[in-house]
């Protein structure tokens, strides 16, 4: 006999279960008892669930909850929301087409929604933004014809527009106004280059070229419009090319001022001369590289030269290269912009005149920035004449300068006998003295001195020499500069 709780088998006529204790009931079995307990199979014993399998299944649940706690935020996510509209009306708008519009009224619910949360009405506005821009990205490509790529056009442009003009309360939210006009101005630009370089494709002669001469960089067939210029006039651009890099071909250790100024003559050829058989060739790649490379080199160069000049104490020199530099551009352009704002800052640091300064006194000595002429040009000068005396002027510095530059010219017409000396000096202290000075000496004209903490400088003309008429010899120190 079988226990009916554990199913455990036991002995006919036991009273209570082998291995569980369950008592039973004696009752006396008829035949039909007999063969019902022979057809019986006993039960199995039921098994406790494993521990490791009671964990997986609750991490199961825990999952599939959690997932289904996730689907339902993103599926209510406002920018899932924005995102999957604006890709939804993308894809099914039509111009003209009230319908078209059904996503924007879903777009406007969600700002609607959000119009007190500026971070999430700002990462809707960037949701739509990339949305429109990957449109303009997705328009740049080439078209079998014109109809195609006015369909194009006609599409993307109304559909942005459409979003622009949808609600005057809610569609800054979508795009605002200076992107929308950036965006338009640019598809205009992109059309007009695309319809240049189907029109140049179907056009022969120089017209080709001139339709083809039009096609911007940003346009997907620029590259083909390139190649197919570049193939035109190849023998031309080469000899062109090769006469515009003769300008920058100097021999061998060549100075930074000569290697800019054969940069000027190049900009200037370049600038100069646009056309070939007809095309402009400022629209070539060739050109292109050639010409900004040159600019690059230029400004370089100008840089570089100027830093040589001041270390010289040339600062006229300096103002000079900048304004050689400027030549060959337009005072609209960005060239002549920046070198404009070089030649006023080395306008900044130009010494003062000595000629300016206050005079203490003076005796037969002078000064003038237009008496004194070279090359045709007038220069500020200090000078003396034979006066069969020592002549000499005193100016007031004050302590404010450190060095005094300036050139030494003897007059023309010196009376051979004659003979002078320049003497400079300050605070009691001699700083230069020329030496004897004839019509025939040869001196060194460069008068270069330290004035540092000199309040008073004095110059002398010493001689005893006199003309015995009317005329007049004299001796200058011409540009006489004082640098701080």
């Amino acid at each position: 006999m079988f226990c009916e709780k554990c199913g455990t088998k036991n002995k006919k006529g036991t009273k209570f279960c082998e291995n569980c204790g369950h008592k039973f009931e004696i009752v006396e079995e008829t035949e039909d008892d007999v063969e019902e307990t022979k057809t019986v199979k006993p039960a199995k014993p039921k098994k406790a669930m494993p521990k490791k399998k009671k964990i997986l299944l609750g991490i199961v649940a825990v999952v599939i909850v959690g997932g289904c706690i996730a689907l339902y935020i993103l599926l209510n996510n406002p920018l899932k929301v924005v995102e999957d509209n604006i890709a939804s009306y993308y894809s099914t708008y039509e111009v003209g087409e009230e319908s078209s519009l059904k996503e924007l009224k879903e777009i406007k619910k969600v700002i609607k929604d959000n119009k007190k949360n500026d971070e999430t009405l700002d990462k809707i506005k960037d949701t739509i933004t990339k949305a429109i821009d990957s449109w303009v990205k997705n328009f740049n490509v080439e078209y079998k014809n014109e109809d195609k790529l006015e369909d194009a056009y006609e599409k993307l442009t109304e559909a942005i527009k459409d979003i622009y003009n949808y609600d005057d309360d809610y569609s800054e939210y979508m795009i605002d106004k200076k992107h929308y006009q950036e965006i338009m101005y640019d598809l205009a630009e992109l059309r007009e280059s695309k319809l240049n370089y189907l029109e140049g494709m179907s056009s022969k002669g120089s017209s080709r070229y001139g339709y083809l001469s039009k096609v911007i960089k940003e346009d997907s067939y620029y590259k083909k419009a390139q190649d197919e210029m570049n193939s035109y006039i190849k023998e031309e651009l080469e000899s062109y090319l090769s006469k515009a890099n003769s300008y920058i071909d100097l021999a061998e250790g060549a100075t930074n001022e000569e290697l800019l100024e054969g940069y000027i003559e190049q900009i200037d050829y370049l600038k100069d001369n646009t056309y070939l058989n007809g095309i402009d060739i400022t629209k070539t790649e060739d050109y292109t590289k050639l010409y900004d490379a040159a600019i690059s080199k230029l400004m370089e160069l100008v840089k570089t030269v100027i830093a040589e000049k001041e270390a010289a104490f040339d600062y006229k020199g300096a103002l000079d290269i900048i304004e050689d530099a400027m030549d060959p551009f337009y005072s609209d352009e960005a060239e002549y912009k920046a070198l404009q704002e070089l030649k006023e800052e080395e306008n900044k640091k130009m010494p003062d005149e000595l000629i300016d300064k206050y005079v203490v006194e003076y005796h037969y000595g002078w000064d003038s920035d237009y008496y004194y002429k070279e090359d045709g040009k007038s220069k500020a000068s200090v000078y003396f004449e034979f006066a069969g005396e020592t002549a000499y002027r005193t100016y007031r510095l004050n302590n404010e300068y450190k060095k005094l530059r300036a050139k030494l010219v003897v007059g023309p017409d010196w009376p051979s006998n004659f003979s002078g000396t320049i003497v400079i000096s300050a605070n009691g202290k001699e700083l230069y003295n020329s030496g004897k000075i004839t019509k025939t000496t040869e001196f060194n004209p460069n008068i270069e001195i330290d004035v540092t903490n000199v309040d008073d400088l004095k110059i002398e003309f010493v001689t005893t020499d006199k003309p015995t008429g009317w005329d007049d010899f004299y001796i200058y120190l011409v540009e006489p500069y004082l640098y701080k």
